[in-house]
């Protein structure tokens, strides 16, 4: 039996491929009707039936879509070549633009920059992407350039100055050192007692020069044989212009620091001129001292300041004496005096540390610091 769909025949019962206008379309839904009616013919062998369709004419229709081999940049994710070339130079711009920036004050800073700003021209002109990273590393190149040119040329006029004016550029100088004064004239103004006490050297110097000085005392002790045992300095700092200072210069000792016997010793005085914007001149006659012995046989110094100023430190000295011969000194400091204090001064000490007795005493300020 044979069946066939004619034009103008109704279409077979079931059809999928009818729409609801009677219409007849292929199984691809892209394909697009070429004019003619769809036919279905059907054979009956009594073995098989076989449906045949008839090909529309000319070639089969296919929509734009971005999945055609033809078209495989526009794959989601993919970009086209030039794109990504230009992402990759603006990033290598911005990259060393910044590395050559803070490096710039070298000259592997300057070629960095040279190189980044040829990167980013070129990452320019190949498209669109980073072109904001392109542009940041162009101008951060061409700002580190231009400081770097400037740094160099204000240290070339620097040094141009130097070579051509050297008297008007003005190099640190060391601080000044007070200036030493020849000891043949300032010693025939200065009277030194020495003492020696056993436990060293007392040493009482009066200053009857117009000025106050700063006295170095270098003391080398030594034994029967001349040889050498100790040697050192002892300072004593802004002695008054007609006024006394006295130091106690300690003995030689060993390394369990005890006292090492000496047979003579050799002083040396050197004097310095004050610091009148540190020490105080003539403060010996703004301070008042009276002193007393306490209940322990110690000696208490009250000390007041006529003027009312007050100063930083105050160092005082106080010589007992035994048969009119000093036998020992001891030092006291007031620290921020102001007006009145009180400083409490211990009796001397032989050589095996025993307590000396003394039958009298007298307290001299040696200087004292502005506050």
């Amino acid at each position: 039996m044979d069946r066939r769909h004619t034009q103008g025949e109704p279409p077979y019962e079931g059809n999928p491929y009818q729409d609801k206008a009677g219409s007849q379309t292929g199984n691809n839904p892209g394909m697009e009707p070429s004019g003619q009616t769809w036919r279905s013919p059907v054979q009956d062998s009594g073995h098989s039936n076989h449906v045949f369709h008839s090909i529309p004419d000319g070639p089969p229709h296919y929509p734009a879509s971005p999945h055609r081999p033809g078209n495989l940049t526009g794959m989601p994710g993919s970009r086209p070549p030039s794109q990504n070339t230009g992402a990759g130079l603006a990033i290598a711009c911005l990259t060393l633009s910044i590395i050559g920036f803070f490096s710039g004050f070298l000259l592997v800073g300057i070629a960095l920059d040279v190189v980044a700003v040829i990167l980013g021209i070129l990452s320019l002109t190949g498209g669109k992407p980073k072109r904001g990273m392109a542009i940041a590393g162009i101008l951060i190149s061409l700002s580190s350039v231009l400081l770097t040119l400037l740094f160099y040329a204000f240290i070339g006029r620097i040094d141009q100055q130097a070579v051509d004016y050297p008297e008007q550029i003005e190099l640190p100088q060391p601080p000044p050192t007070p200036s030493v004064i020849d000891n043949s004239e300032l010693l025939s103004h200065i009277s030194m007692e020495e003492y020696d006490v056993g436990n060293g050297v007392l040493v009482i110097l009066e200053n009857e020069n117009a000025s106050d000085v700063d006295l170095i005392l270098r003391t080398a002790y030594y034994d029967d044989a001349g040889k050498m045992l100790s040697f050192k300095e002892d300072y004593l700092w802004s002695c008054a212009a007609h006024g006394r200072a006295a130091t106690q210069i300690s003995p030689p000792y060993d390394k369990q620091y005890n006292n090492v016997p000496y047979d003579h010793y050799e002083i040396e005085v050197l004097a310095e001129a004050s610091d009148p914007s540190y020490y105080v001149s003539g403060v010996q006659s703004d301070l008042d001292v009276q002193a007393d012995l306490d209940t322990r046989g110690n000696v208490l110094a009250s000390v007041r300041s006529l003027s009312g100023k007050s100063y930083s430190s105050v160092e005082l000295s106080c010589i007992f004496y035994a048969d009119q011969k000093p036998i020992g000194i001891s030092k006291g400091y007031l620290w921020d005096f102001s007006k009145k204090d009180v400083v409490e001064f211990y009796p001397p000490y032989d050589v095996s540390y025993l307590e000396m007795d003394f039958d009298t005493f007298e307290v001299i300020v040696d200087n004292a610091c502005y506050e």
